[in-house]
């Protein structure tokens, strides 16, 4: 007697791959498997040492939570088959809140938090909000978080209160368009996971004339201060702009284009409506020489710089990035060669061992 339904099918599938001429391969194994299987063989090899609160661990390190009962396993970790150990998962610093432990990963994606500095590119305009991107790339070339700015986020023409009309919808490209770079804070976070921003103080807005630098957003650390100044003598400096989404702005203080004095002369009204986000484009009209043109491509190149060697950006390291170039009397295009970079990486660590 034949066998069930399913063996019925299994014999007809096994036919009709043999009629096709189609060579039957077995079921390799899951990566999920594999990835369980890794882990165990590095969990073994890894050493004995138990890490805690703080701690930079790898995959299979052990960390101590005291008794079994008295933790929650939390992202980036994982218990034994046996249960006697809660090990590390990724690398990354152990975190530990009352029950909770977790391990944050060395690296990550972005995770917007309420009152971040970010700075993005306006990729979408409708239905009274402008669509920003906080990933790298202009006019949202590449897929990664978004956040929305609502009309009702932003300060009017003018510094005008009063309730939006629809006028006022009509007219939002003539606030941010499409290809924009601005600055914005973090107001909120949705379930939905959507992040929703606000440019309502002076400091936020549209960047003008400068230079979109994109970076690992884990090397922006938490500070005081994201909007920083790089001084060059008295009369010079250059703006730079944090976000602690990764893009990094620099331009001129006084927002002025990017082109050489004497280039021609047009009304202020049109500068402003017609600069907006360009950073490497640059604006109309008279603007800044040839020095200060000079100081935004050092700046600019050496924030670069940092971002391929995997070092924090910090007024500190910024400053001293610029001081290391121009002592060196190296030139911004050379910024990013081998030589320099060698220098750069010595000179953090001589900052860290005199913190230290």
């Amino acid at each position: 007697m034949g066998g069930g339904p399913t063996s019925r099918q299994a014999d007809a599938g096994v036919i009709m791959a043999l009629a096709m001429n189609v060579t039957i391969h077995p079921v390799k194994r899951k990566r999920e498997d594999a990835l369980v299987s890794t882990f165990e063989s590095l969990s073994e090899a890894s050493p004995s040492r138990v890490y805690r609160h703080g701690d930079l661990v790898s995959v299979g390190d052990a960390i101590q939570v005291g008794d079994q009962g008295s933790f929650l396993r939390g992202h980036g970790t994982r218990v034994t088959e046996d249960n006697a150990a809660l090990r590390a998962t990724v690398c990354g610093t152990v975190e530990r809140v009352n029950r909770l432990v977790t391990v944050r990963p060395v690296r990550q994606q972005y995770q917007a938090e309420v009152g971040d500095v970010v700075v993005g590119t306006v990729c979408e305009i409708g239905g009274k909000r402008w669509k920003v991107s906080l990933k790298g790339g202009r006019a949202g070339q590449h897929a990664g978080a978004e956040g929305v700015l609502h009309l009702s986020a932003v300060n009017l023409p003018g510094n005008a209160q009063r309730r939006r009309t629809w006028e006022d919808e009509l007219n939002m490209r003539n606030v941010f368009a499409e290809g924009d770079a601005v600055c914005c804070e973090v107001q909120q976070l949705h379930s939905d996971g959507t992040v929703a921003l606000h440019a309502r103080s002076a400091k936020y807005g549209k960047l003008l004339s400068g230079h979109l630098v994109c970076v690992p957003s884990f090397l922006v650390k938490r500070q005081k201060q994201n909007f920083l100044e790089v001084e060059f003598g008295e009369s010079s400096a250059v703006r730079v702009v944090l976000g602690y989404n990764g893009l990094v702005w620099v331009c001129h203080p006084g927002g002025l284009p990017l082109q050489k004095q004497g280039a021609g002369d047009i009304d202020s009204e049109d500068d402003d409506a017609s600069e907006g986000g360009e950073g490497e484009d640059g604006g109309h009209g008279g603007g800044v020489d040839s020095s200060c043109l000079y100081n935004l491509s050092l700046v600019r190149n050496v924030v670069s710089a940092l971002g391929r060697l995997m070092l924090p950006l910090t007024q500190e390291t910024i400053s001293q990035g610029v001081g290391l170039a121009r002592e060196l009397g190296v030139e911004p295009g050379a910024v990013a060669h081998g030589d320099f970079l060698d220098r750069l990486v010595e000179q953090e660590a001589m900052r860290r061992v005199a913190v230290e």
